[in-house]
């Protein structure tokens, strides 16, 4: 009796861990997908070991429902079968022990095929996807030791299964009717998340998205000019971004592009700088402080000293809450110091004209396609509206590689 309590823990403990990951997962999702983000996730190491790029596949959803979400509920249901047998809610507490071990079967196998998509068609890892993929055999297998002895289930898994089943629909109803609400809740849950988030007409939104795209202006951006994701002689397709370092809405859009061009090796992004201030924008009058300026020379200075502008832009946003002219050349040098960069070429390349001409030659990029505020993205040369939001970025994506 103390093993299978013993047993018992383990899952439950395991199981409510499962379930806080994936609701992390599921918020996470939703952040990427909408434009949302407030930065990185927890669990971006690198380019292979990458939440961001997951989340933003095809592969993390089903019928656009975020696969984690279906996670989230179909832990809360097993929770509520372990908190049942334990506090002996219901007749028949075994068959209640039973169909969690079923349940947690039945997750297992998603994680084997979830886990088989990661390494055959994905080429970046969600470091919290593979957690709950170990969390889902230790469940499994805490539920096997806690049904023992269990002759009745080692004897034939086929007539138990079944036996449970018809016992279940006669005396049980319940469990059935758990089971069945958890596409039913994890659909509802999405319509109200997506409600809220403003996407109550996604629908209509790709298709106006897409009209003005296909209707818009075709500029002819210079892809050497600006921050690239990657080096492609000849990319398929190319999107560019121009934004200002102290917009919120561009430190929101920045990680769905990334991850959305990750999962796509065509697919070039190119980071443009556009400061909101006249002081190195001609397209302003009002000019500022001047601090986004210095932010937009730091990032191209660390591009061309040390090819690593997306590692300044990524710090800059991270940090937007915190910067200011007075504290501006102390973060910089403390994050050159981190990252072993050269300070003194750093600095320099910052004060020189030549810089202060880039950036105001960039921005011009900008003014001459009449962008009206940041972020403005463009594919492949045509302002697409709404194109920091992924499910319209993909299906106008879809569409232009038909």
């Amino acid at each position: 009796m103390q093993s299978k309590s013993k047993w018992l823990l383990s899952s439950f403990i395991f199981s409510l861990g499962s379930l806080l990951t994936h609701i992390y997962l599921t918020y996470h999702t939703y952040a990427i997908k909408f434009g949302a983000s407030d930065g990185q996730s927890l669990c971006n190491i690198n380019s292979v070991f990458n939440c961001d790029t997951v989340a933003a596949s095809v592969y993390s959803q089903i019928f656009g429902i975020p696969i984690a979400l279906f996670g989230a509920i179909t832990h809360f249901v097993l929770l509520i079968f372990l908190v049942v047998y334990a506090l002996n809610l219901s007749i028949n507490g075994q068959r209640i022990l039973h169909a969690s071990l079923w349940l947690s079967a039945y997750i297992a196998l998603v994680s084997v095929v979830m886990g088989f998509v990661s390494f055959s068609f994905l080429n970046s890892y969600c470091l919290f996807c593979l957690l709950t993929y170990a969390f889902s055999f230790i469940i499994l297998f805490s539920l096997w030791k806690a049904n023992e002895p269990r002759s009745d289930l080692s004897s034939n898994l086929v007539s138990h299964f079944v036996a449970e089943a018809q016992g279940a629909i006669q005396e049980q109803k319940w469990i059935f009717v758990l089971l069945g609400l958890i596409p039913v809740v994890a659909a509802l849950g999405h319509s109200m998340i997506s409600d809220t988030m403003g996407f109550k007409n996604l629908d209509l939104y790709v298709e106006e998205s897409f009209a003005e795209w296909k209707s818009g202006t075709l500029y002819d951006f210079d892809k050497k000019a600006g921050v690239s994701t990657k080096t492609l002689s000849e990319p398929k397709a190319t999107l560019v971004e121009f934004a200002d370092f102290l917009c919120p809405h561009c430190k929101e859009a920045g990680p769905t592009l990334i991850a959305f061009t990750a999962t796509r090796p065509e697919l070039q992004l190119i980071y443009k700088f556009y400061p909101l201030d006249g002081n190195c924008n001609k397209g302003f009058t009002q000019k500022g402080d001047g601090l986004r300026c210095d932010l937009a020379y730091f990032a191209y200075c660390s591009e061309q000293i040390q090819s690593s502008g997306w590692a300044a832009i990524q710090f800059i946003f991270e940090n937007q809450r915190d910067w200011s002219k007075a504290n501006f050349e102390e973060k910089i040098k403390a994050k050159i110091a981190l990252q072993k960069w050269n300070e003194g070429e750093i600095l320099d390349c910052i004060k020189k004209e030549s810089t202060f001409e880039a950036i105001i030659k960039m921005a011009e990029e900008g003014n001459r396609a009449q962008i009206r505020g940041t972020p403005t993205i463009f594919l492949n040369g045509r302002q697409l509206p709404r194109a920091q939001f992924l499910p319209i970025l993909r299906e106008v994506y879809q569409r232009i590689e038909k």
